[in-house]
């Protein structure tokens, strides 16, 4: 409770009516001090009660008193019973009451101390029920004095004054208090029905008891705050039947809706204080919180309550809450809605039955009346705790509430039927004349008051006129407005569809239709009334579906068997909305009568009617809509459609603005017009069908034509009000549709004409007006077709219409074309050759039909696509409609007819007709394919002369597809004249334009049995595809017909006046007029300001237009119909620097330059155009006279670009060199750029290229139609590139084609022309030709290269084709192809197509790949060669020769040594092998021809040699190729650029002078050939190629590297054992260069050690041995006779420098080296001694010695190398000659050669040894071992070696003595020591011959020694005369 409190003053506290009661205390202090005070008068009653209260006051003891207070009360009461105090407004003011005032007698009020005695009475009641409820006390009685109490209270309550006092003592908190009491008992006492559903006699008395404690209680507090005491307030209330007399207030029809008074500003701020102490008190929570949940749970128990406690309790709920927000809220927070919504539908038929049988029943009356009653109350009631609160009322639309809300709302309509029919298994009827349907008729409209009322305030509801109300808006926030037609909308669409199933489906109890009806008459009232009050809220009312809800059958169930009653009334009829709601309540039968349904029908009506002419809204489509709605579902209700047609008129005319945009947009009059039109129907069938004329009278057909009549009346009221409503129906079909239909009404015809003309008439003023008339012509043209078919003789009256619309076409060609077009004239116009007679009447109909469509189509490229979209691309339909007429054998008349139509008029070949019609050109075709041979040549003559003289005519056959035609037509063809001019037609076609259908069309003749073993066909298809392969020109122009030609440039364009501009194109002429010029350019500002260029034949001229004109003419040859390039710059310069200069550039050449000043025009150039004419103005002077007459432009242009600068000659050589065809943006991600043909720096650079200049760019590729973009990727700030707009002129035509080139990978690629290398031998001979005209034919022998030439033409500059040449490995296929191509085929013409392909792709961007390739699998393949003549392989080999010499690049990746070997052992061998190869016949023979004979021997030779050129140049090149002037040439201009960045390692690098070793398969490959062939002039050739290639040092180092890795030089030594000898020298010099080449480091150990101390024997040890490679060289040699060659070879090998042939002629050694040779392979020493030893001429031995010995005294190195590789051997050779043997033998007789060969000996032994002696260090160490060999042999042979050895010695010390008298070299080192050791050698010799004999000398020559250690005498005065003497034997 203390909760409750603190929630109350927290309201009290924020409540705007509680402000005043402060803020503390007791509630005492928050009302005033009751004043006056009253007091009994002195007579009458109140004297007696005066009396009786002065006893009770004055009594002594408690009883007494008791008993006095009792009697007082009686008395009190008795007297009080029928009191009704006098109240008036001042009473109620606070300012005006004087507290010591004294007020005698009881008029007024009573006194204030009873109401307090009374008050302590209540606290006395209060505890005895505390007591109770705590347990103190076992029963529970209270005396009548205690309700006597209560009753006084009750009867004070009637005075305002005694309320303030009540409330000033506390009396409400006292009466709370005993509430509680008594509420909480009653709660325990429910509380049991948990556990037990039925209560004992105890707990229902005092049940009983309880509630009549409450009763009284809450009448006191209801008293308290009800502020009238009318008949409705406190004075009905009788205090001794107080149930009764509360059921006489509830049963009342309206108890508390009645038209009362206003309550004053004072009483009712009295009856918020006295709210808010109820609701401080707690009372409001114990009244709801409590107390209502207690009463439902009794009531859902079926437990009978009080129903007076029910109502007073609703009752005083209703007063808190009226006007009371702050009490709505509080009533929120206790939860006071959730109880309301569980309590509304607490009754039921149970709780009924219960309460009629209950012995109480007569005391609550008519238990049905109370519960409807309560319900009704409780209703009013939660539209006071919601009326006006947004949050309540939000509350209660929330968590399902309405649905609930709804469903106990309509619940008494059911409870009543139970109740009234409770064991009825139907639904009866109740009777009219019943009170129960009078009480339920009243009920009804109270109950509808109740709901609205949640809308509208209870005066709004009560008012009896609509707008009576003074006020003209809600008394409440529109929001609320809003929200509380939401909740009313969504509970009527909860309501209606619960009654509806209730029902049967075809019949509704009569209480049901009462509550319906009632609900929507007050619905419909409410709607009207809300909208008269807040126009404003139509839009919730629309939003919720108001409309739809109310035209549906729910909203109309129960009042007709449809949707919508019978009929509606007519507007006359309709009762004025001036009172109030009708409202049924007399007497009501089974169905509501047909006049009531005629009322809701025209309430509803006026409701809506009323809601589409308010002024304050802005639309009324909603409400046209669902009257629009109606009247489509009651089309064929004549009644009811009459009246919503006119209710629609009458909105039209009373609201025609907004009405007509409703009708806009809800397309009313047509759905109107369709109704009429379904009315004619209708009327139709009363008219034809007999049987319902019988039963229906001519006033049903009179309905039906006056509901036709009225529709047209709206129509005709709409058609009136603007000019736009024509324009709607014009734009409407339906309205046209119905028009029509209703135009065979024959009553209304001419009412239709005159709209159908007046239609006509109208002038469109939009595009969509133009379809819409066009629509309507389509619609007139229909009647054409419906004509036909409803005449039988349609002929002749078909030609008078086609020629009536000739006619037409005449006045207004372009409108009427489009106007018939749109009206689909030529599917009425085709139409006619369906089934037309085989007639003269007939022929002349097709003939006008050709001349009407000729007439529609002429000049109109839209009606030609109409057209053609009708009959099929190139007139299908029409051409077989055409054949069919004329039995497939078309005559003159009608070819006649269709070339008038190809050319839009009349055809006239001498004019140079140009072809319009594109599509006519197959239809022309396809009729002449058909017609006789002399008409088929003579029209393709025709066609050629069309196609040679226009290119714009061979455009538009391309695009109809007429070389695929040709293509079909060719083979079918017999007659060869005709064959002849479809080829020449296929080569002027396809050289425009081809498609990769076509061309596999052709290649499929090729292939074909009929056309490919034809020669002298298949020449003229290779003729033919050779042409367009050489076509040139741009992919995309502009085709200037010189007529109405050029290009319009529409956005302003801004002058460059910085650096100048640059205009380029592509120009082709297709002829110069006979006098005047053709326009090039202009670009020209307003003012006539800027440029212009025309063309004359043979020059340019060209208009500067600034300050002042200056022209400058160039001369240029422009030839006719060839492509050129041209470009114009115009730079701006000043004075000082040589001034403006104009260049003309002709093909990327430059051809004139002139001075010519620039015009700076800063304003826009509006004036800009392409190829058009210049205009001039009359007002311009000195305008050149050649420019004056200027022509359009006739011919073709291609991409043109306008730049801001001046471009650079390079860079014009660089746009040239893009070619005809590139059209971009000069972007380097657009083009793929050749290495092999580079563009300058500048054009494709993104940033400073040429995309940065230009200004525009257009092609005919970039297009719409005949709009053009720019191509540019940089705009001006001003221009944005959507904004760019060029246009082209009807003269100008944009052509974009495919040449063969560019499409044939749709055909495969080059891969296509492969298979015709396979039908080569099929050819026939075929001598025939077709004509003189065609070209000459191509014979069989030269079949093969026209196909090679074929494929180079599609390399030729086409990245793609390349790409794919390389993808498919197009090459290697070619190449295996050509192996099956006859020898006679491989001849010099295919060798020099296959030479110009090959020039082709090296140009091109792929060319170093595909070059490759073509080497690799073409020209150096022997299979396809190996049987050709010699001169072909000759210049063949040559070819490659020069190509591998121009690139040595190739070599390497092409033609290694390998290949050579490989293709000279298979292929060009002298010799043949003993396993036959692929050189005997070929490899893969793929036919069965005779391939031919190989060259003979020679030649075979030849061509062998010219391949060991290319191996040696492999040698030579892949080790060190130098850049060559033929090599710098391959670089291109990037190339070197990249270089440069690079640096110079990485040029040398790239340019292929990086060292590049021998590969090792080079060597095997070698070692391979010469151990496997047996083929010796092969090997030969190869030796000599071989020692060619290894004269150059840096090859040979290689070479050594890459044998050693293979296994050394020995692979080699098996040539020296071939029994040819040419080949066994060669070998031997083979080896020897390899050998020569060895470094130093890795050659054999040398023979001599150097250690200290005395060395080995000469014989002992690996001395003796050789080296194994020279051991096998000597097996091998030495096995075969020994000749002269050999041992010059040897001395070859020895120097290194001798060639073969030397070799050969054995020239003499001295003449073949110089003074210095040097020994190249010494180790060849040991073969020259061994040859030495085994030769047995004299005087070949002494050559060898003399030239040794030249060798050594030549250089000084060869005497070290002869010591350290030949000394061993030729000491060992020395021995074995015969010399050496009888050396100064005297027994010997020697001669003169032999004396002459010892001196050699003797002078090479010298020679060697004193130079070690001399210069070597540690030489006497070499000394030494040759003195021990020979000691060592002379103990073994004899005295010769010491003769030998004694004369070394003398020769030995002769040169010292002579060398010391020179020079001091005795006493240098090493000759010193050296010296001293031969000394001491000969010392030893000495005293060994001497046996010890002369001691002195050795003594002597210990002397010289000592002296010598310690003298510096030189020993050439001490020792040479010694020396000499003793080694003469002067001293022996």
């Amino acid at each position: 409770m203390n909760i409750v409190k603190g929630v109350a003053g927290l309201i009290r506290r924020t409540s705007g009516y509680g402000a005043d009661y402060g803020v503390g205390g007791s509630l005492s202090h928050r009302f005033p001090v009751p004043a006056p005070k009253i007091q009994f008068s002195d007579i009458g009653d109140e004297a007696i009660l005066a009396a009786l209260w002065q006893r009770y006051q004055n009594a002594a003891d408690k009883v007494e008193r008791q008993q006095a207070f009792h009697i007082f009360l009686k008395q009190f009461i008795v007297i009080y019973k029928h009191w009704e105090p006098f109240d008036s407004d001042d009473s109620y003011g606070e300012d005006t009451q004087n507290p010591d005032e004294v007020v005698v007698g009881c008029l007024t009020a009573h006194p204030a101390e009873i109401i307090v005695a009374l008050v302590e009475e209540v606290t006395h009641i209060t505890s005895m029920v505390t007591e109770y409820i705590s347990g103190t006390s076992s029963s529970l009685i209270i005396t009548s004095e205690g309700f006597a109490v209560l009753n006084a209270l009750i009867i004070m309550n009637r005075s305002m004054q005694n309320c303030k006092v009540l409330g000033y003592y506390g009396g409400i908190q006292k009466l709370t208090a005993l509430m509680k009491a008594a509420v909480v008992q009653l709660k325990t006492i429910a509380g049991a029905l948990s556990a037990d559903d039925t209560l004992s006699s105890s707990n229902v008395e005092k049940a009983v008891f309880l509630q009549k404690i409450l009763v009284h209680v809450i009448s006191i507090v209801c008293g308290f705050i009800n502020l009238r005491v009318d008949v409705h307030g406190k004075a009905l209330i009788d205090v001794d039947n107080l149930e009764a007399s509360v059921e006489r207030i509830a049963t009342n029809p309206e108890p508390f809706t009645s038209s009362r008074d206003p309550l004053s500003e004072n009483r009712l701020q009295w009856h918020h204080k006295a709210v808010i102490s109820v609701m401080e008190a707690g009372g409001l929570n114990w009244l709801v919180g409590k107390l209502l949940r207690v009463i439902r749970r009794l009531s859902l128990k079926e437990q009978r309550t009080d129903s007076s406690l029910q109502y007073l309790t609703l009752r005083t709920l209703h007063l808190a809450l009226t006007d009371n927000p702050r009490g709505q809220n509080h009533f929120r927070s206790i939860g006071g809605l959730e109880v309301l919504l569980d309590y509304l539908g607490v009754s039921s038929i149970n709780s009924l039955k219960s309460r009629n049988s209950s012995p109480d029943n007569g005391r609550d009356g008519n238990p049905l009346m109370w519960i409807l009653q309560l319900h009704l109350l409780s209703l009013e009631v939660l539209r006071e705790a919601v009326f006006g609160n947004l949050n309540n009322l939000q509350f209660l639309c929330e968590n399902g509430r309405v649905h609930k809300f709804a469903n106990s709302f309509c619940l008494p309509a059911f409870v009543f039927q139970e109740f009234m029919h409770p064991s009825s298994g139907g639904i009866p009827e109740i009777s009219s004349s019943s009170p129960s349907c009078q009480y339920w008729s009243n009920y009804t409209v109270s109950l509808s008051k109740a709901l609205y009322s949640f809308v509208l305030s209870i005066e709004d509801l009560k008012s009896h006129q609509v707008q009576s109300s003074g006020r003209s808006s809600f008394p409440f926030s529109s929001v609320y407005g809003e929200l509380s037609i939401k909740f009313i909308m969504r509970v009527l669409q909860t309501v209606f569809p619960s009654i509806k199933a209730f029902s049967n489906q075809t019949e509704l109890p009569s209480h049901l239709r009462i509550f319906l009806y009632s609900l929507q008459h007050y619905i419909l009232f409410v709607f009207r009334k809300v909208l008269v009050l807040s126009p404003s809220l139509l839009d919730i009312f629309r939003s919720e579906g108001i409309w739809d809800f109310i035209f549906s059958e729910h909203f109309y169930f129960g009042s007709g068997s449809t949707v919508i009653p019978e009929a509606y009334i007519n507007y006359s009829d309709v009762r004025p909305w001036s009172n109030e709601p009708y409202t049924r309540s007399k007497s009501f039968n089974k169905q509501v009568q047909s006049n009531e349904a005629d009322i809701l029908q025209t309430n509803v009506i006026s409701v809506v009617e009323f809601a589409a002419t308010l002024d304050a809204t802005s639309h009324n489509m909603p409400e046209c809509s669902v009257l629009l709605d109606s009247l489509e579902l009651f089309a064929s209700n004549p009644e009811v459609a009459i009246g919503l047609v006119k209710c629609l008129l009458h909105v039209l005319q009373l609201a025609p603005e907004k009405t007509f945009l409703s009708f806009k947009a809800l397309d009313a009059i047509p759905r109107v017009l369709k109704v009429a039109c379904l009315q004619a129907q209708d009327s139709k069938r009363l008219v034809t069908d007999s049987s319902e004329m019988k039963s229906n009278s001519p006033e049903s057909l009179h309905r039906w034509r006056g509901c036709m009549e009225v529709c047209i009346q709206l129509f005709a009221e709409y058609f009136s009000v603007t000019e736009e409503a024509k324009c709607l129906v014009l734009n409407s079909s339906i309205c046209i549709d119905c028009l029509f239909d209703l135009f065979w009404e024959e009553h209304m015809r001419s009412s239709m004409l005159s709209y159908i003309f007046a239609l006509m008439k109208f002038i469109p003023s939009s595009e969509d007006d133009q379809k819409a008339k066009l629509y309507l012509c389509s619609k007139y043209l229909e009647t054409f077709t419906q004509v036909k078919e409803r005449e039988k003789n349609f002929a002749e009256l078909s030609v008078d219409l086609l020629v009536g619309m000739r006619d037409m076409l005449l006045k207004d060609r372009l409108y009427f074309q489009t106007l018939f077009r749109e009206g689909e004239c030529f599917l009425h116009v085709v139409s006619l050759l369906h089934g037309n007679p085989e007639d003269e009447e007939g022929e002349k109909l097709v003939l006008n039909v050709l001349q009407t469509l000729t007439s529609l189509l002429t000049g109109n490229d839209v009606s030609k696509a109409a057209f053609r979209a009708l009959v099929g691309k190139g007139y299908q339909t029409l051409q077989t409609l055409l054949l069919d007429l004329c039995q497939r054998r078309p005559n003159a008349g009608l070819l006649s007819a269709l070339l008038d139509m190809l050319v839009d008029g009349r055809f006239d070949l001498k004019k140079s007709p140009v072809i319009r019609n594109e599509d006519v050109i197959l239809l022309y075709l396809s009729v002449l394919q058909k017609s006789s041979e002399s008409m088929r040549n003579e029209g393709l003559n025709i066609f050629l002369h069309l196609l040679r003289d226009s290119i714009s005519n061979r455009a538009s056959c391309v695009r109809v597809g007429l070389l695929s035609f040709l293509l079909d037509w060719f083979p079918c063809e017999d007659n060869d004249s005709v064959v002849l001019k479809i080829g020449q037609l296929i080569q002027v076609t396809g050289g425009h334009c081809v498609s990769g259908k076509e061309i596999r069309k052709i290649f499929a003749l090729l292939r074909s049995e009929k056309v490919g073993t034809r020669q002298q066909y298949c020449s003229l298809l290779l003729t033919n595809i050779s042409s367009m392969l050489n076509e040139k020109g741009p992919t995309a122009f502009f085709n200037f017909d010189g007529h109405d030609s050029g290009i319009i440039i529409n956005t302003p364009v801004q002058w460059p006046n910085y650096k100048g501009f640059s205009f380029s194109c592509w120009v082709r002429v297709e002829s110069f007029p006979t006098s005047g010029r053709m326009g090039l350019f202009s670009f020209l500002s307003e003012s006539r300001k800027g440029c212009l260029a025309v063309l004359a034949k043979d020059r340019l001229l060209f208009e500067s237009i600034y300050q002042k004109r200056q022209c400058v003419s160039f001369p240029i040859n422009l030839i006719g119909k060839k492509w050129h390039f041209l470009c114009i710059t115009h730079s701006i310069g000043r004075a000082f620097s040589g001034g403006s200069h104009l260049k003309c550039y002709l093909d990327g050449v430059l051809v004139s330059s002139e001075k010519c000043s620039y015009p700076k025009v800063y304003e826009p150039l509006t004036s800009c155009m392409i190829g058009a004419p210049i205009l001039h103005t009359f007002e311009e002077d000195g305008v050149s006279s050649s420019i004056k007459e200027s022509y359009p432009f006739f011919g073709q242009i291609g991409p043109l670009y306008l730049f801001s600068d001046v471009i650079t000659s390079e860079q014009v050589q660089g746009i040239f060199s893009l070619g005809p065809s590139y059209m971009y943006s000069f972007l380097d991600n657009e083009f793929v750029v050749s290495g092999d043909n580079p563009l300058p720096i500048g054009v494709l650079d993104a940033r400073d290229g040429l995309a940065s200049k230009i200004i525009f760019g257009l092609n005919a590729q970039a297009s719409n139609r005949r709009t053009l973009f720019n191509v540019s990727p940089l705009l001006d700030h001003a221009l944005d590139k959507s904004s760019f707009e060029a246009t082209v002129k009807t003269g100008t035509q944009l052509c974009s084609r495919r040449l063969l080139q560019q499409i044939i990978y749709c055909a495969g690629g080059v891969s296509v022309f492969f298979p015709l290398f396979t039908r080569i031998d099929l050819y026939g001979d075929d001598n025939q030709q077709l004509g003189y005209n065609l070209l000459t034919p191509i014979t069989k022998e030269r079949l093969t290269a026209e196909i090679i030439e074929l494929i180079a033409s599609v390399l030729d500059e086409n990245l793609s084709n390349q790409q794919q040449m390389l993808n498919l490995s197009g090459f290697s296929i070619l190449g295996f192809l050509l192996q099956s191509v006859p020898s006679q085929q491989l001849n010099m013409e295919t060798l020099s197509a296959l030479k110009h392909m090959l020039n082709v792709i090296s140009n091109s961007g792929l060319g170093e790949v595909l070059v490759n390739d073509a080497i690799s699998h073409v020209f150096l393949n022997p299979f396809i060669w190996v049987y050709a003549d010699y001169k072909v392989q000759r210049e063949l080999y040559m070819f490659l020769i020069q190509q591998f010499d121009n690139d040595p690049r190739l070599l390497k990746s092409l033609c290694r040594f390998p290949r050579v070997l490989d293709i000279i052992h298979q292929f060009y061998w002298d010799h043949m092998p003993s396993h036959p190869t692929t050189g005997n016949k070929p490899l893969l023979p793929i036919t069965n021809k005779d391939f031919g004979e190989r060259p003979n021997k020679e030649e075979i030779q030849k061509i062998r040699l010219l391949l060991l050129s290319i191996g040696e140049m492999s040698l030579r090149y892949l080790y060190s190729s130098p850049i060559t002037h033929q090599h710098y040439n391959t670089f291109s201009y990037y190339c070197i650029t990249i270089f440069i960045l690079l640096g110079i390692q990485n040029l040398i690098k790239m340019s292929g002078c990086c060292r590049e070793h021998i590969a090792v398969s080079d060597i095997e490959s070698l070692v391979s050939f010469f151990e496997t062939s047996q083929d010796m002039a092969c090997i030969e050739d190869i030796l000599h190629m071989i020692l060619r290639a290894l004269s150059q040092k840096s090859l040979l180092t290689s070479f050594l590297d890459q044998v050693n890795i293979v296994g050394g030089c020995h692979l080699f030594v098996n040539l020296l054992q071939r029994n040819y000898e040419p080949v066994r020298l060669l070998g031997l010099q083979f080896l020897g260069r390899l050998l020569g080449g060895i470094p130093s480091e890795k050659k054999e150990s040398k023979f001599f050690s150097l250690a200290i101390g005395r060395s080995k024997s000469p014989l002992d040890g690996p001395m003796l041995r050789l080296q194994p490679i020279f051991s096998a060289m000597s097996d091998r040699l030495f096995k075969f006779p020994q000749s002269d060659a050999l041992c010059a070879t040897f001395f070859d090998v020895l120097l290194g420098g001798a060639s073969p042939k030397q070799v050969m002629q054995g020239h003499n050694l001295p003449e073949r080296k110089g003074n210095n040779s040097q020994f190249f392979v010494p180790q060849i020493l040991v073969l020259i001694f061994k040859f030495l030893s085994g030769c047995e001429d004299v005087q070949a031995r002494i050559r060898i010695f003399r030239d040794l010995l030249v060798l050594l005294d030549s250089n000084i190195s060869n005497i070290e190398a002869f010591m350290e590789y030949g000394w061993h051997a030729w000491l060992v050779a020395s021995m074995k000659l015969d010399v050496m043997r009888n050396y100064k033998m005297q027994s010997q007789v020697h001669s003169e050669s032999e004396i002459v060969e010892q001196n050699y000996v003797r002078t090479l032994f010298s020679v060697v040894l004193r130079h070690n002696v001399q210069s070597i260090k540690g030489g006497w160490q070499h000394l030494e071992e040759t003195v021990n060999f020979f000691l060592m042999q002379a103990q073994h042979g004899g005295k010769s070696y010491w003769y030998m050895l004694r004369d070394i010695y003398e020769d030995l010390m002769k040169h010292l003595v002579d060398l010391s008298s020179r020079e001091n070299v005795l006493s240098l080192q090493p000759c010193r020591d050296n010296t001293f050791y031969l000394l001491k050698l000969i010392d030893e010799m000495l005293i060994s011959e001497l046996d010890n004999n002369l001691p002195v000398c050795s003594y002597f020559f210990n002397i010289i020694l000592e002296v010598h250690l310690y003298h510096s005498f030189s020993l050439h005065a001490i020792c040479v005369y010694i020396l000499i003497s003793l080694l003469q034997g002067r001293y022996l």
